[in-house]
């Protein structure tokens, strides 16, 4: 509780300190053109204005980029990932990663290394969500759920003895 109040405490000053470039910017644009507070208020929308239009393109941009080609990466990554550290068979109710590395960090039966490794990744969800990374998280979350309906496949069509000899699946 005391992170999230700090979090939040941090964004609202990082936000208005997001404003001196822009009221510097303003004061100085209403003294060359003698324009007053009016003038003062006008070109501190205006760049206002300009920023929010900057951020929703760098947005737009930023998910064309990763649905074009992040995604398949990123998922290609936590796939890979999943295999390596022998992760267990996801249950077909789980459809969200952060619901699959809980379970996995709460099942007692299995290996304790492995529960850690899930607990991080738990962790990396709740840091983002936690630090208002919403955007990032989505992308996170999206690779992450297709990895895992693939991994559910490909655990499903594969010999499982003679990939993991001492597997109970």
């Amino acid at each position: 509780m005391v992170f999230k109040s700090q979090l939040r405490r941090q964004t609202i000053v990082n936000f208005f300190l997001l404003w001196i470039p822009d009221i510097i910017v303003a004061a100085v644009g209403s003294s060359y053109f003698n324009g007053g507070y009016i003038g003062f208020g006008l070109i501190f929308l205006g760049l206002q204005g300009l920023g929010i239009v900057y951020r929703i393109l760098h947005s737009v941009v930023q998910w064309l980029a990763f649905l074009s080609f992040g995604r398949r990466f990123a998922q290609r990554h936590i796939y890979d990932y999943l295999i390596v550290n022998k992760y267990p068979t996801p249950k077909d109710y789980e459809y969200s990663a952060l619901d699959y590395f809980a379970s996995v960090v709460e099942n007692k039966e299995l290996d304790p290394e492995l529960r850690i490794k899930a607990a991080i990744e738990v962790g990396t969800f709740a840091a983002y969500s936690g630090a208002l990374e919403r955007q990032r998280l989505s992308k996170l979350s999206m690779a992450a759920e297709d990895a895992i309906k693939k991994y559910r496949v490909w655990l499903a069509s594969t010999d499982l003895s003679l990939i993991y000899p001492n597997s109970q699946q």
